[in-house]
């Protein structure tokens, strides 16, 4: 129910049943159930959850109402969830309180959705259809919550993944109440305002002829911790699941002409498929250019050797690109015009079937090896825009380097990476925009399965969108590449990701990776299987162990790793053990760009026990810094200072000014002079700076003269 309630009904039903609690007797568990629908409604650790607050409860003009209304965005990221619920439970004694069942970006406007991990329907129907709709609860995996008045319910669904659009949202959500009895509320927006389990209703404290107290807003079915993935719901609800194949019709061309669209098996064709499943983000902004993706879906069906009504087939099956489309039916003909030089329509004595099968003749022969020509530059097909998984850091159909120290985090970011593709939420801080969730592909070597199981689960990953290669159940036995790569190159769906940490130990005993060919050769086959499947590789590796501030010379095994990469980022640790990661080198980034930290928190996971204390590592973003090269060059500045030895212009200096009182530089250089070492000025300089001397203009006490001062800084208190 919202904050305008209206009902004359003073009967009051939870799940159908009478309830009479007090205030006093459920407020030692409403913290528990708070938090309980905390962690169904917003699983995730990021974007903003709303709470709305009616105060001074009153009953006017035969509705019920409230003397003011309060709404604050609550940051997900970091929330102590405990302390919120305990909080929301003591504050619903006196307020009603809801919040909508998604989080946003900056305001509780349907354009500004971040992720909505449930749906929750409004159910205001009678008790003789009460049985009913709680029936369907339970078929749909879901939960409910009795909102307070006799026979209405708040329906929820909990997602394996959230939905991301507030289109989508309406989609499912008018499914889900044509799907339950009558009574269902009209309200289907993302935003719209739901009460929270654990709170109080209070309208019977203001009802006429009513008890006067709050009653409490509670479980009628208990969340189970399952969840229900879209596509099984859209089976369900019987609706089109994202990806679904739609109908074909007619699509008009800008001459007005007709194109039938005409399907195809998509895996026969991983680019066309790749493209449908990547779409192409405005990077600025976080959203779909849906314009873009059309062009890129077009590009592939054109380079595939289709036809244009495989094209219009194609670009319907991704959701947001059919949204454009039905405003924009000419698109992909125009596109067509533009990229192929075969006619528009297709010709009248050429088989729609043949034209579906997408000339496999001509791709044997290319697949063959027989179809390398000398082309003239004029007609090759010009190459799509770059697009980025995460801008200026991992591009897509590219083969990433990332090169770092053991123990640093690196496998941790590999997680917050995996978390944002599977789930489609952002992670703006290392450039990835809120996107449709797609598939990952992860090779681990270093880490048991177990423990980077327990790190997905802490950072919200949708398990069922990670498929792992390896030999046994618990994870272990490495595969080969290239020996094992078909299982990349013939999977469906093609992975939007892939994951590899550590590279090294897939890499055949008998390719010596120190030789700069055979690591060439080693790499080789990840850029195939990157250009294939249209999918972004990120290979993990260890960096040399030189004392060294030069990156290139850090990497691990041959510089052919920074050759060959599209993209390579460096990782490495300050001194308060923070992860700072940043691009070295880039084909298509400008330089410069900084680097990004993070801080690896320990976040409860499991109970504690005598030889655990039950935490898992997960990674908090800290902020930006210069560029990773700087970055390291500052840290081995730093490290040189302190490893090597005071020279003794140093070791006098430091004798000197032992008082820690303030010197007058001119006494310093002379003294210096004189002594038995006979200092220039410019090896004192070079002591000052190396010793962090402080150094200020003033004058003597009772004097007017300026002079500068050299003072030894006060060692620092441990």
């Amino acid at each position: 129910m919202t904050a305008a309630e209206n009902d004359e009904t003073p009967d009051r039903c939870a799940g159908g049943t009478q309830q009479n609690t007090t205030t006093d007797t459920i407020l030692a568990d409403a913290a528990d159930e708070v938090l309980l629908w905390l962690n169904t409604i917003y699983p995730q650790q990021t974007g903003l959850m709303f709470a709305a607050g009616g105060i001074g409860p009153k009953w006017e003009d035969g509705e019920y109402r409230h003397r003011e209304h309060q709404e604050a965005p609550i940051p997900l990221d970091g929330l102590d969830r405990a302390e919120l619920a305990a909080t929301i439970a003591d504050r619903a004694r006196t307020v009603d309180l809801w919040a909508p069942p998604a989080s946003f970006y900056k305001t509780r406007k349907p354009e500004s959705l971040h992720q909505a991990w449930a749906l929750i329907s409004d159910w205001d129907g009678t008790l003789a259809k009460l049985a009913e709709a709680l029936a369907c609860v339970e078929l749909l995996g879901g939960c409910a919550i009795a909102s307070g008045t006799r026979g209405h319910l708040q329906v929820i669904v909990p997602l394996t993944a959230p939905i991301v659009t507030s289109a989508e949202y309406q989609r499912y959500m008018r499914a889900l109440c044509e799907y339950l009895p009558d009574g269902a509320d009209a309200k289907v927006s993302c935003n719209d305002l739901t009460r929270i389990a654990g709170t109080f209703n209070h309208k019977p404290t203001v009802r006429p002829g009513d008890t006067g107290q709050p009653i409490a807003v509670a479980w009628a079915v208990r969340p189970s911790g399952k969840r229900i993935r879209l596509d099984d719901l859209a089976r369900r609800l019987k609706i089109d699941a994202p990806g679904d194949t739609k109908t074909a019709g007619d699509t008009k061309t800008p001459g007005g002409a007709q194109v039938e669209q005409q399907p195809f098996n998509l895996d026969d064709h991983p680019r066309v498929r790749a493209a449908i499943d990547s779409p192409v983000f405005k990077a600025d902004i976080g959203q779909e250019d849906r314009s873009e993706s059309c062009y890129k879906i077009v590009a592939a069906v054109v380079d595939a050797g289709l036809t244009q009504a495989n094209a219009e087939w194609a670009a319907r099956q991704s959701i947001t690109v059919s949204e454009r489309l039905d405003a924009h039916p000419e698109d992909v003909a125009r596109i067509w015009a533009k990229l192929s030089d075969k006619p528009t329509d297709p010709p009248e004595d050429e088989p729609k079937s043949d034209k579906a099968n997408g000339d496999k003749a001509k791709s044997d022969k290319a697949k063959s090896g027989q179809g390398v020509k000398i082309w003239n530059a004029k007609n090759l097909r010009a190459a799509g825009r770059s697009t980025f998984l995460a801008k200026n850091r991992i591009p897509m159909a590219a083969v990433t380097v990332l090169c770092g120290a053991e123990g640093i985090g690196k496998s941790l970011l590999l997680i917050r990476i995996v978390v944002a593709v599977t789930t489609g939420q952002p992670m703006p801080e290392f450039g990835i925009p809120k996107r449709e969730p797609a598939d990952v592909f992860l090779i681990l070597t270093e880490d048991t399965w177990a423990d980077v199981l327990a790190r997905l689960e802490v950072a919200g990953a949708d398990l069922d969108r990670i498929k792992v290669l390896c030999e046994e159940a618990d994870g272990s036995g490495s595969p080969v590449f290239p020996r094992d790569m078909g299982l990349i190159l013939n999977a469906d769906p093609a992975p939007a990701f892939i994951g590899v940490d550590a590279w090294l130990d897939t890499v055949p005993g008998t390719l010596r990776v120190g030789d700069t060919q055979q690591a060439r050769e080693a790499l080789h086959p990840w850029k195939e299987a990157a250009t294939a499947t249209g999918a972004a590789v990120l290979l993990l590796t260890h960096p040399n162990r030189l004392g060294t501030a030069n990156i290139r010379d850090l990497y691990g095994a041959t510089a052919a790793l920074r050759q060959k990469a599209r993209m390579t980022l460096f990782a490495l640790a300050d001194e308060d053990h923070n992860l700072i990661v940043g691009p070295d080198k880039s084909n298509s980034v400008k330089a410069g760009i900084g680097a990004t930290k993070f801080k690896i928190d320990a976040v409860q996971h499991y109970d504690p026990t005598p030889d655990s204390d039950g935490t898992v590592p997960a990674l908090k973003y800290l902020g930006e810094t210069a560029p990773i090269r700087k970055v390291l060059a500052a840290i081995a500045a730093q490290q040189n200072k302190r490893d090597r030895a005071p020279s003794s212009a140093e070791q006098w200096l430091t004798d000197y000014l032992g008082d820690h009182k303030a010197h007058k530089s001119v006494d310093v250089y002379r003294d210096g002079k004189d002594c038995e070492h006979e200092f220039s000025g410019d090896q004192l300089k070079r002591a000052k700076e190396r010793l962090s001397v402080h150094t200020f203009k003033g004058t003597e006490p009772h004097g007017t003269a300026h002079y500068w001062w050299w003072q030894l800084r006060e060692p620092a208190n441990d």
